[in-house]
């Protein structure tokens, strides 16, 4: 098993699983997003979207 296998997004701290291998980031504070359609601005505000095999180098071994 190499680096990048252990050291998963499902295997980290800041790591939550919203649905099946689908989950979001929470090393850092949710980021606003703009999203224009037409005439209509909105603002999001969303964690980056992950699955459980992706990888950064902030892991943080989950207890």
């Amino acid at each position: 098993m190499n680096n990048s296998e252990q050291k998963n997004c499902s295997r980290c701290e800041n790591w939550l699983s919203v649905e099946g291998e689908n989950g979001e980031c929470r090393s850092h504070a949710p980021q606003t997003v703009v999203v224009q359609a037409g005439d209509t601005t909105n603002f999001e505000t969303l964690f980056p979207k992950t699955i459980a095999s992706d990888w950064c180098g902030e892991f943080e071994q989950a207890v």
